[in-house]
């Protein structure tokens, strides 16, 4: 289990660091179970 702090930006905006390869997210951005059109339409919110 990795403890993920979120970030409050300057602008209001938060981020955080996730420690996530680039093949898990892969596999998660191809699984329709999960990276559903809502999803990722929340991902690509500026």
């Amino acid at each position: 289990m990795y403890d993920i702090k979120l970030n409050k930006d300057t602008d209001g905006s938060y981020s955080c660091g996730v420690p996530i390869r680039k093949d898990d997210w892969a596999w998660l951005l191809s699984d329709k179970t999960i990276a559903s059109k809502s999803a990722m339409t929340a991902l690509l919110q500026p």
